[in-house]
């Protein structure tokens, strides 16, 4: 099973990787995970037009936290700020864990995380969530609006959780695992976990999986390069 960030952004952030997408073949989707934009409590705004605001009154001034440097919500950080013309900091946190901690204590404004990590803070009331990114609202969150919804159209960050098997893998083995992890994704208990925490389970053929992830890698390959992101930053 491989992360998004692994499978995608590794290759473009490590010089000496030990192995390139191409030694592997997609076998099927586990889960998708949009993320979810959220700021600590003591942020003066309740909806994401008034956090851009915000920001942009204070250039500089205001953190986002993420998981780790070259992670989906770091990237995530940088695409933000260039589609909303902010200038938020990047503080790297090893894991969700320390990441939400300090954004619910208020060290830093924003973070930008798929909804498990968050979801009890945000229906206890400790985060305020700004927006989900992506196409649809989920059956968990109803109430958060999306990033377009929300007045940033256009703007789409998803994690992923995928199977994927060595390059040359005959044909008849990647068909036998896909059905078993599309017959799973399609378990009422399966399906109802998923929509608790907030994440999207996807029917796809290996071809799809694979097409998917060899768009994943150059999509945030450009984003990377054109950033100059390391993992140090």
């Amino acid at each position: 099973m491989q992360y998004s960030a692994y499978h995608s952004a590794n290759p473009a952030l490590i010089k000496d990787l030990n192995w390139k997408p191409d030694d592997f073949v997609g076998v099927a989707m586990g889960a998708m995970a949009p993320h979810v934009i959220v700021v600590a409590k003591k942020v003066p705004v309740d909806d994401l037009k008034s956090f851009i605001a915000y920001a942009k009154a204070n250039p500089g001034k205001l953190n986002y936290a993420s998981v780790g440097a070259g992670s989906v919500p770091h990237l995530g950080g940088v695409l933000l700020n260039k589609a909303a013309g902010l200038d938020l900091i990047h503080v790297p946190y090893k894991g969700a864990g320390p990441a939400t901690a300090d954004t619910v204590a208020g060290q830093v404004e924003l973070l930008i995380v798929t909804p498990p990590a968050v979801s009890g803070h945000i229906r206890n009331g400790n985060l305020k969530a700004l927006a989900l990114a992506s196409e649809k609202r989920l059956p968990a969150f109803p109430d958060i609006p999306t990033t377009a919804e929300a007045g940033l159209p256009g703007f789409i960050l998803d994690g992923w959780f995928a199977l994927f098997a060595p390059a040359g893998t005959p044909q008849p083995i990647i068909d036998k695992l896909n059905a078993a992890m599309r017959k799973v994704g399609k378990m009422e208990a399966v399906v109802a976990r998923a929509n608790q925490l907030g994440v999207v389970l996807k029917d796809w053929t290996p071809g799809q999986m694979d097409s998917f992830a060899k768009g994943e890698v150059e999509t945030w390959g450009k984003v990377i390069r054109d950033n100059k992101i390391t993992f140090t930053e």
